[in-house]
């Protein structure tokens, strides 16, 4: 009920549900009277946009700003990857972190899909960097290169 933000106290709902069970069958049709009856809800008539709370628009103020330090950084990596398994995956959740940013919908979504995308750059740079070794170090010569050395 809270998702709905009615303004209706819990006396008023639980009247409400004591009206629906006295159906037998709650379908869509009881469900629409019932809340009609008791005026549950009232329709915003207009555009069907999604209304966005203040902390949705810091998600995505704050989202918009980190994917600018590192947009440049990941196209690199995808030209670097094209044509691997890895590259079409990230450039797939690439395309959808921009659409999520673009539409500004779901900021609970959109930055698990930053995340993944961030995790998988890491991945992909991690497994692709050659491992730096440290040449082995060198011994002591032994035998007759040692008595050069000496004489």
């Amino acid at each position: 009920v809270k998702h709905i933000n009615s303004s209706k106290t819990h006396r008023e709902l639980l009247r409400m549900y004591g009206e629906m069970t006295l159906n037998r069958v709650v379908d869509s049709n009881t469900f629409v009277r019932v809340c009609r009856k008791f005026k549950f809800f009232t329709l915003d008539l207009g555009p069907s946009v999604k209304r966005q709370d203040n902390s949705a628009a810091e998600v995505f103020d704050l989202l918009n700003t980190e994917w600018g330090k590192i947009e440049d950084y990941v196209h690199e990596l995808l030209v670097v990857l094209e044509g691997a398994a890895v590259g079409k995956r990230l450039e797939q959740d690439v395309n959808t972190l921009k659409k999520m940013l673009t539409d500004r919908i779901e900021p609970e979504q959109a930055w698990v899909c930053y995340r993944k995308v961030v995790a998988e750059c890491t991945s992909a740079v991690k497994n692709r960097t050659p491992s730096v070794q440290e040449p082995p170090p060198t011994k002591p010569a032994k035998g007759k290169a040692a008595k050069a050395k000496d004489s």
